[in-house]
């Protein structure tokens, strides 16, 4: 009998249980479609990297640094072990298909009492403490990373008189507006008025000033900053910012992969450069990516059956990055709004044709169809347990679940 308590849409199972990652196998469309993406991106970045090694000055590894092109060297490692880590996914989703075939399912009634057991065990309530412990050891170990990083770039000296990066002033006219904005916020206004005479002398990037003198940027980024300019350190802000987005991403991935591949990928995001970089700059991208890697998070939770609750976080934090920077948040949540829709089309169609099978021919060969059908109890209705219900195939909603989902992400947005 499996020991993986996760059910066979790839939802993890009760709290207490050691399947608590998504696993599901890649479906041979999606890593057919994730292999070519790898193979289009190989195909663009590899020319590129190759004609520039060929004309460096220098070779080997100090060639490949020297000579670093910031929009195709990153991506050409990575690129390459992804194809290799695509290949060993493959490997293993057959080798799972195999074994799932001589899986003894046993019987249903013992099935359903031993993933949903009435009480927890002491070993349950054991392993969820040991879960916890570790999400938080590894939540505060990459927002410690974050800090230290953004730390770091501040600490560096600078130009020839050799200053600290950290206590320089704001270097783009972006970053001036930011601050006027929040300032403004904290005057408890939108905008001031301006200046009755001599208007044009006040004049700068990014600022209004035709009657009314304000940011011409959203809102978000402003209001992240107030507090933090109002206690004299507007930077914090965005270390604060950048350690969250860091946990987040921990989180999303722990959900997908599991403790271990959410470690790696909040330390990677953490020590990122750009990402510490842009922590001592007073600009939108932290803000922005704190929605968005919250949004991230909970609509993975919300996609292993977390409910309407983790819809709306997801909306939440989808609503914050709108606030912050618009354009970026609607590329960022597109994907994700093509496969939820797509979910909810797909639900909805399977319960329209099952709502439309009435005739007594055809609901004698449904019984017939689904008779080993009844031994899923993750299938079946609670009210009617050898009726199944109309689901999506990947999540295991119904039509009331998804419903109760697009009404949580679009209470916020």
């Amino acid at each position: 009998m499996k020991t993986d308590m996760s059910d066979k849409w790839g939802r993890a199972g009760p709290p207490g249980d050691e399947a608590s990652a998504w696993r599901q196998p890649l479906r041979s469309t999606e890593w057919w479609g994730l292999f070519a993406g790898c193979v289009v991106a190989l195909a663009v970045v590899v020319p590129v990297e190759v004609s520039r090694l060929r004309n460096a000055p220098l070779s080997g590894l100090a060639a490949w640094i020297a000579t670093f092109n910031i929009d195709t060297s990153p991506f050409a490692p990575w690129l390459l072990v992804g194809l290799v880590l695509l290949w060993r996914r493959r490997r293993r989703r057959d080798d799972r298909a195999a074994t799932d075939e001589v899986i003894d399912h046993g019987d249903a009634a013992a099935r359903s009492a031993e993933a949903c057991p009435p009480e927890r065990s002491a070993e349950a309530r054991g392993g969820s403490a040991k879960r916890i412990r570790r999400v938080t050891l590894g939540a505060a170990a990459v927002a410690g990373v974050s800090l230290a990083c953004a730390l770091y770039v501040a600490a560096r000296p600078v130009g020839h008189e050799g200053r600290p990066f950290g206590s320089l002033p704001p270097a783009y006219h972006d970053e001036y507006s930011y601050l006027f904005q929040a300032r403004t916020f904290l005057a408890g206004r939108w905008w001031f008025p301006s200046a009755p005479r001599h208007r044009e002398l006040f004049d700068q990037m990014h600022v209004l000033n035709e009657g009314r003198f304000a940011s011409r940027y959203f809102p978000g980024t402003g209001l992240w900053l107030a507090p933090w300019v109002a206690a004299g350190h507007p930077v914090w802000g965005q270390y604060v910012a950048g350690m969250l987005a860091s946990v987040f991403v921990f989180l999303a991935a722990r959900e997908l992969g599991g403790d271990a591949f959410g470690l790696v990928s909040g330390l990677l995001f953490a020590s990122a450069p750009g990402v510490a970089l842009f922590g001592n700059l007073l600009l939108a991208h932290h803000p922005t990516l704190l929605g968005l890697t919250l949004f991230l998070w909970a609509f993975a939770r919300m996609q292993r059956g977390g409910g309407w609750r983790w819809a709306f976080w997801a909306g939440c934090g989808l609503s914050w990055a709108m606030l912050c920077r618009p354009l970026t948040a609607a590329a960022f949540g597109l994907p994700f709004g093509i496969r939820f829709f797509g979910q909810g089309w797909r639900t909805l169609l399977a319960h329209k044709i099952r709502a439309r099978t009435t005739a007594p021919q055809a609901v004698a060969a449904h019984d017939q169809t689904q008779t080993a059908a009844t031994s899923a109890p993750a299938a079946s209705s609670p009210d009617h347990p050898g009726r199944p219900r109309a689901f999506d195939v990947q999540t295991g909603w119904t039509p009331a679940d998804w419903w109760r989902c697009t009404l949580g992400l679009a209470i916020p947005l």
